[in-house]
C-alpha cells in the first residue's frame, strides 16, 4: 500500500476519494445494508442547545443523505443481512426501525445506554457501562453472553465461518462460536483497536486510528491494508461492490477504483 497525492493505492490498485457527505460532526459506527446498499451511521448534532447523536443514512447508489432521527440519541446500528431489518441502539435501549414506514419498536434493554450492536441470528450488544460485557436479546429478554465469560467487548462481529471477533482495550480477539477459548492476535499496533468490519468476501478488518488492517485467521495476526491518515475516525464498512466506506474528519468517504486501474506505485 502506498499513499499518493492523487489517491490511495491498495494492493497496487489506485483508488480515489468519493465524498458521500460533508459538514458532519464526528460521523460514527458505519454499517451497510447490503440488500439496498444503504449506509447507516450516527453523527453529533450541531444544535447549540444540545449535544447528542442523530441517526442517519446515505443511499450509496444515489448519495442521497437522510436524517433518520425518529429515535432519540440513535447511535449504533445493526442489520439483519438476510431480511434487511434495521436495529438501532440508543441511550434508552434497542429499537427495530422500518426504513419504509419509519415505524419504530422498542425490543429490549430499556433504559440502557447502548455502545454497540451486531446482528447474526441473534442481536448482540454492549452497554456503556464501567464493565462492557456482551449481551443478547431473545424475545425481548436480555441476557449475558456466557461464551465470552468475563471478557469485555467494545465492538463485535461474527464471520462466515461462525468465528466471533471482538475488540477491547487489550487488543483484537477471535473465538469460535460454541467454545470458550479466545485467541489474542499478535503483531498489532500499540494503540487500541476501535471497530470491526467484514467485507463481501467474509474477510474481517479491524480499524485503528489512521489505518485499516486485514485479519489473517490462519496466523492469528493482522496485515496493514491501507493508511488513511490522521483524519480517519477508525470506523469503516464495505458496500455491496466491496468498496471501503469510512468516516474522515467531518465527512463520509468512499474509496472507488480510479479510471486508471493500471496505475503503478
Amino acid at each position: 500500500m502506498t499513499t499518493a497525492s492523487e489517491g490511495i493505492y491498495i494492493d497496487g490498485v489506485l483508488y480515489e476519494k468519493e465524498i458521500l457527505k460533508a459538514d458532519l460532526i464526528r460521523p460514527s459506527l458505519l454499517t451497510v445494508d447490503r440488500n439496498t446498499n444503504m449506509l447507516y451511521f450516527s453523527f453529533l448534532s450541531d444544535d447549540e442547545n444540545e449535544c447528542n447523536y442523530k441517526s442517519a443514512k446515505i443511499d450509496l447508489n444515489t448519495k442521497q443523505f437522510t436524517i433518520t432521527d425518529v429515535i432519540k440519541e440513535g447511535y449504533a446500528h445493526a442489520i439483519d443481512q438476510k431480511t434487511g431489518q434495521v436495529y438501532v441502539g440508543s441511550d434508552d435501549g434497542i429499537y427495530k426501525y422500518d426504513p419504509i414506514t419509519k415505524n419504530t419498536e422498542l425490543i429490549g434493554a430499556k433504559g440502557c445506554n447502548i455502545l454497540s450492536i451486531y446482528y447474526k441470528d441473534l442481536l448482540y450488544f454492549t452497554k456503556l457501562d464501567k464493565l462492557r460485557f456482551l449481551h443478547t436479546i431473545t424475545d425481548g429478554e436480555t441476557s449475558r453472553y456466557d461464551e465470552l465469560q468475563d471478557l469485555e467487548v467494545e465492538n463485535f462481529l461474527i464471520d462466515n465461518e461462525d468465528v466471533m471477533f471482538f475488540v477491547n482495550e487489550n487488543g483484537l480477539y477471535s473465538q469460535k462460536k460454541g467454545t470458550c477459548n479466545a485467541t489474542l492476535y499478535e503483531g498489532i499496533p500499540d494503540c487500541t483497536p476501535e471497530s470491526l468490519a467484514i467485507d463481501m468476501n467474509g474477510v474481517v478488518h479491524v480499524c485503528y486510528r489512521e489505518s485499516i488492517f486485514k485479519v489473517n485467521k490462519e496466523t492469528a495476526s493482522i496485515e496493514l491494508l491501507v493508511d488513511l491518515g490522521r483524519d480517519f475516525l477508525a470506523t469503516a464498512a464495505f458496500d455491496k461492490n466491496n468498496n471501503i466506506v469510512y468516516a474522515e474528519g467531518t465527512r463520509v468517504v468512499r474509496l472507488v477504483p480510479s479510471a486508471d486501474r493500471n496505475g503503478g506505485i
